[in-house]
């Protein structure tokens, strides 16, 4: 009798974890609307991002910020709405939970060589994280901010000096 009361606990338990009702269509919304849009994001991270997004904010602000509309659909409008400071770190800290960014930057960057070694080496947690908080504020100034010590990735590996071009007569 004990091992099954136990077994009905430990199923209570996991059957409880987890986002359910409104909160889970709403994730799985933002995830498919994300991994079909035009995003380098995996699968996997769009619908690990939408469900800790949901999860820290809810299905409430998110249809104040237009990610979700009223049926709960992806609104396709994740960044162009302002978050307030506290739920862009909250999204912030979901993006970067979910997303691997030196996976990403070995994906998309043109860089080569030592200029994304560079990348990869400025781009720590804390300078990503501001730089996704700043990214869901739109704070254009704070995201030049926190890119300044990437930007100066972009002259590694360049010759120093500039040749002088010849004049032919």
């Amino acid at each position: 009798m004990k091992k099954a009361a136990s077994s009905l606990v430990l199923l209570l338990l996991l059957t409880g974890c987890g986002l359910s009702g409104d909160d889970k269509t709403a994730a799985e919304n933002i995830g498919t609307g994300i991994a079909a849009g035009d995003t380098p994001l995996s699968d996997e991270e769009s619908n690990c991002f939408a469900e800790k997004l949901v999860d820290a904010l809810g299905v409430d602000k998110l249809k104040e910020y237009k990610v979700v509309g009223d049926d709960l659909e992806y609104g396709d409008d994740l960044g162009t709405t302002a978050m307030d400071d506290g739920d862009a770190e909250a999204a912030a800290d979901a993006f970067v939970d979910c997303v691997d960014i030196e996976t990403q930057l070995a994906e998309l960057t043109v860089e080569q060589g030592e200029q994304l070694d560079c990348i990869t080496e400025k781009l720590d947690d804390a300078t990503y994280r501001a730089l996704m908080k700043a990214t869901f504020k739109l704070d254009s100034a704070a995201v030049q901010e926190a890119m300044a010590p990437i930007q100066e990735c972009r002259m590694t590996g360049l010759p120093t000096e500039v040749p002088t071009p010849t004049v032919t007569p």
